[in-house]
């Protein structure tokens, strides 16, 4: 067998386990290092970007009163979505995954990842310009 003829049936595996992967909102409870996380999303962080940027921030919570409060704020917004912003196509492709508004998982698990995108920054000189 050739290389090609490898390389496709290689990327036809990883196709079909990919097609396989779900989101998972549970979580074992098994304690990890905080710096394991810090280095996971130390990584994350520095994946290439367009020039180099990284127009991007992570923050790692792990304040439980935190976590209530993004919990809160996160399902005000997904109850909106399901009850007015969503077309009725849209919950009907939702329903057999039974997800919904609640995410008690933003409390269950022991940090959260949020990322935000960073539109506007100084350079060393103190001086701001939008990233586009």
């Amino acid at each position: 067998m050739g290389i090609d003829q490898r390389l496709i049936e290689n990327s036809e595996r990883l196709l079909s386990t990919m097609r396989t992967r779900r989101s998972v909102k549970s979580f074992c409870g098994k304690k990890i290092p905080i710096e394991v996380i810090s280095n996971c999303t130390r990584i994350s962080a520095s994946a290439p970007s367009g020039a180099n940027t990284q127009p991007w921030s992570f923050v790692l919570v792990g304040d439980p009163e935190m976590k209530k409060a993004i919990r809160e704020k996160t399902e005000e917004v997904e109850k909106a979505f399901y009850s007015k912003e969503s077309t009725e196509a849209w919950r009907t492709k939702l329903k057999p995954l039974r997800t919904n508004a609640e995410k008690p998982f933003l409390e269950e698990a022991p940090y959260l990842v949020c990322i935000f995108v960073r539109r506007y920054s100084f350079d060393k000189q103190g001086n701001g310009g939008y990233r586009h």
